[in-house]
C-alpha cells in the first residue's frame, strides 16, 4: 500500500523492482494519503510505505508509532502500553538534550528486533515562494516554520 504521490511511487516502484530481483512479487496498491492512513489503522495492508517527516526530535514520530495506542502511525499493530509508553512520556517531559537522548536509546533498543517498520529515506521537499517573503529560513528537518515570516507589498 503506497500513498499517490510521484516520490513515493519511485520509491516503490525501486522497492518492487528490488523485491523482483530476490524473487518475490511485489504488487503496488497506490491509494490516496489519508486513505491509507485510515487503511494503515484498520491494518488493510501486507506492506505499508508511509514517508518520515524528517523530524529532528523523535517525539513527533516515536510517539505516534510506538507510544500510544490509536494514534495516527500505529498501524503495524504494536503499541507499547508499558515500559516504553511510560518512557515517551518521560522524555516528554525532559527538556534537557541529553536526557532526552538517553531515554530515546532505551526506547529505540526495544524495537530493532521488532522490524515493523523501516524508513527507506525523509522527503527531499521543494519550498516555492514569492519573492516578498521575508524572515523565511529553511529548516534542516525539511518543515516550513510560520513564525516570523512577513509578506511585503
Amino acid at each position: 500500500m503506497v500513498p499517490n504521490g510521484p516520490e513515493n511511487r519511485a520509491v516503490a516502484e525501486i522497492l518492487q523492482s528490488m523485491a523482483a530481483e530476490a524473487g518475490f512479487d511485489l504488487k503496488l496498491r497506490i491509494i490516496e494519503f489519508a486513505t491509507s492512513i485510515k487503511q494503515g489503522r484498520g491494518r488493510r495492508f501486507q506492506l505499508y510505505l508511509f514517508g518520515w517527516s524528517g523530524r529532528v526530535d523523535p517525539d513527533g514520530n516515536s510517539f505516534i508509532i510506538h507510544g500510544l495506542q490509536g494514534a495516527a502511525q500505529t498501524s503495524a499493530g504494536y503499541c507499547e502500553q508499558g515500559r516504553s509508553n511510560a518512557w515517551h512520556m518521560e522524555a516528554r517531559a525532559k527538556s534537557d538534550p541529553a536526557e532526552r537522548k538517553k531515554i530515546y536509546e532505551k526506547i529505540t533498543a526495544k524495537f530493532p528486533a521488532r522490524r515493523q517498520h523501516a524508513l527507506p529515506l525523509p522527503s527531499a521537499g521543494l519550498i516555492a515562494y514569492s519573492d516578498r517573503l521575508d524572515g523565511y529560513m529553511p529548516m534542516p528537518d525539511g518543515l516550513v516554520r510560520v513564525v516570523g515570516l512577513k509578506l511585503n507589498k
